[in-house]
């Protein structure tokens, strides 16, 4: 009886699926018209630091956590949105992977050469000097309305969105093979980071 096959082959799969809870943990899905995974796959981010700038109520923050190596903050200048952002991600039991905090609106909260991935909302504007300042080299920003004055950057084509990437400086080395380059001498010519 095929019926009867099915159901034994089947149980122990419905069986798991109704045990496992669903994960909003790492969750890449659309949050009110911003789709996670399409902007991820899109800019090429595989992980590291992921700023939202504008973030609001936090859902479309908390929907860029998409796995462990990911580590997602909101800023936004009105204390309601942080609070309201901050309640939300608790809700779903991610929050210290993402975080919400406030912004003054000029200044980044971050080191310099720190940040993966930017996403700037509509209306903010950050100085370009500040942005750049805290992109990792290959970093991108995401402008949801195009900036006034911006380097001339080429990046990835993001629907809805105006890509920069920052290039790398010309005082830090790249290695293109595992011991810096073809001549296999693993000395770097980087003039920015030396000796400790």
């Amino acid at each position: 009886n095929h019926n009867w096959l099915w159901t034994k082959r089947m149980a122990p799969v419905a069986l798991i699926l109704l045990l496992v809870p669903a994960c909003p943990l790492f969750s890449a899905a659309a949050a009110d018209g911003f789709d996670a995974s399409s902007l991820l796959k899109a800019a090429e981010i595989q992980g590291g630091l992921v700023v939202h700038l504008g973030c609001g109520d936090g859902k479309a923050t908390a929907s860029l956590l998409a796995g462990d190596g990911f580590l997602i903050q909101g800023l936004d200048s009105r204390a309601a949105n942080v609070a309201a952002a901050r309640s939300h991600i608790r809700s779903l039991g991610s929050y210290g992977r993402v975080s919400v905090d406030l912004f003054d609106g000029n200044r980044l909260p971050y080191a310099d050469d720190i940040v993966n991935l930017l996403l700037v909302e509509s209306g903010l504007h950050v100085p370009a000097e500040e942005i750049v300042r805290v992109l990792v080299p290959r970093g991108i920003v995401l402008f949801r309305d195009p900036p006034p004055a911006f380097p001339e950057w080429t990046g990835p084509k993001v629907e809805g969105w105006t890509a920069y990437v920052k290039p790398i400086p010309d005082d830090i080395d790249e290695w293109t093979h595992y011991y810096q380059g073809p001549h296999n001498n693993p000395a770097a010519n980087d003039k920015r980071v030396g000796f400790p």
